[in-house]
């Protein structure tokens, strides 16, 4: 057969120190090829901490000055209007249980999912 696999281009992402390739040939393992690297700058999310950097940036959603609680009908700018099953206070934000005709039950935080009470 004259193909022969290729290392996958993501290994260029994992760190020399953790990768080692078997070689049916020798009896010790060898380091893999590099691959050039990706020249994307952009921001990345690879930890908790930039990604509460990211969600504490979120414009806060609003209720127009009504406080949501159980029973109540809502609007979702994704997912329309719904049915409050269910409200638990999570200290700084209330996590809201709502029922969407046809889509079923969706669970979401108040302050991102910018809930107005109807």
């Amino acid at each position: 057969n004259d193909t022969q696999r290729q290392p996958s281009r993501f290994l260029s992402e994992v760190p020399d120190r953790l990768l080692r390739v078997r070689s049916p040939f020798a009896s010790r393992s060898a380091p893999v090829p590099r691959r050039r690297r990706s020249n994307y700058n952009g921001k990345t999310y690879n930890d908790a901490a930039s990604v509460q950097q990211f969600l504490d940036k979120l414009p806060l959603g609003g209720n127009s000055g009504r406080k949501i609680s159980t029973g109540a009908w809502i609007e979702h700018a994704k997912y329309g209007r719904g049915r409050v099953l269910h409200v638990e206070d999570t200290g700084d934000d209330l996590k809201v249980s709502v029922r969407f005709p046809g889509l079923g039950i969706k669970k979401m935080l108040q302050k991102y999912a910018k809930l107005k009470v109807v």
